[in-house]
């Protein structure tokens, strides 16, 4: 799995490149996220959109990229498919990370706070 991961300051931007986030490529994420990481982020953006399946190994991961976040850390998801969407709110995750549509919602809730 490619993933595409930067760091700006305090806000990090993941991008999974793929249509599953599951135990075949979570080691290339986490690997690609803690690589990346130079700080400890206040916002990290998941941009979701090229996911079709994530099943309980990529939400692991995904928690793990929480863990590594400031304590007041805002963790978001964007396009979450209709199937990763149910799985977060079964889970109750939809209540931990804030999910949006899309990229320009997400980055006019989070991004002005984070500077």
């Amino acid at each position: 799995m490619m993933v595409g991961v930067r760091q700006e300051g305090d806000i990090l931007w993941v991008r999974p490149y793929g249509p599953r986030l599951d135990a075949a490529v979570t080691p290339a994420f986490k690997t690609a996220v803690s690589n990346a990481i130079t700080e400890a982020p206040r916002v990290t953006i998941i941009n979701a959109t090229s996911l079709n399946f994530v099943d309980s190994t990529g939400l692991g991961a995904i928690v793990g990229v929480m863990k590594q976040m400031r304590s007041d850390g805002t963790l978001a998801i964007v396009g979450a498919s209709p199937n990763f969407a149910r799985l977060l709110a079964m889970t109750g995750l939809d209540q931990v990370f804030r999910l949006f549509r899309d990229m320009g919602q997400a980055e006019a809730a989070l991004l002005k706070r984070a500077g």
